[in-house]
């Protein structure tokens, strides 16, 4: 599983993942952090991958959170159907109000 850290106040570049076109029995995992510190889910709010595919779509997911610092979720067909750059956001909500949110890019590369 490759990993990335996800700072919720985001600063700097975004982290990147890069994946092959067609890849999507990987699984990518996605520490939170705040001000470089953990950042704790109590397992009570929503959490989800939002996405702006290099094919100009956009979609979201919900992903399972089990509380703690750490999400972990297989990749989508959505994302690696296509070489180019998709850019992702986690977001986290709680009550329908968004509490964090951080971006990532997923790099597809070609497959030879």
């Amino acid at each position: 599983m490759e990993t990335i850290k996800l700072d919720i106040i985001p600063q700097g570049v975004n982290p990147k993942f890069y994946v092959s076109q067609g890849d999507d029995l990987r699984a990518l995992g996605v520490y939170l952090t705040e001000n470089n510190e953990p950042y704790n889910l109590t397992g009570s709010e929503a959490v989800y991958i939002e996405a702006l595919t290099v094919n100009n779509t956009y979609f979201r997911a919900q992903l399972e959170n089990t509380g703690g610092d750490f999400l972990s979720f297989e990749i989508l067909t959505n994302l690696t159907s296509k070489a180019g750059l998709n850019y992702c956001k986690i977001i986290i909500e709680t009550d329908e109000q968004k509490i964090g949110t951080s971006a990532f890019f997923v790099i597809v590369e070609k497959k030879p």
